[in-house]
């Protein structure tokens, strides 16, 4: 799944291309009635709150946050 793809990215230090993954399909995995995944999106969206400079950071950020 695209969400492990993101951790396993944003963990190995590619944190602009797990925001990328991650924001392209963030309104697919928001779409699931599933409290895990929503619990797992969130966990990685607070793990990443570096400064946001890199564009991709932003972008994931917003996408979460407009998901409620």
């Amino acid at each position: 799944m695209q969400l492990n793809l993101g951790r396993n990215l944003d963990g190995s230090g590619d944190v602009a291309q797990a925001c990328s993954l991650l924001a392209d399909n963030c309104d697919i995995i928001s779409s699931l009635a599933s409290t895990r995944l929503h619990q797992r999106i969130d966990m990685i969206a607070h793990t990443i709150r570096i400064p946001a400079v890199v564009t991709e950071v932003r972008e994931f950020l917003a996408r979460c946050a407009a998901r409620g």
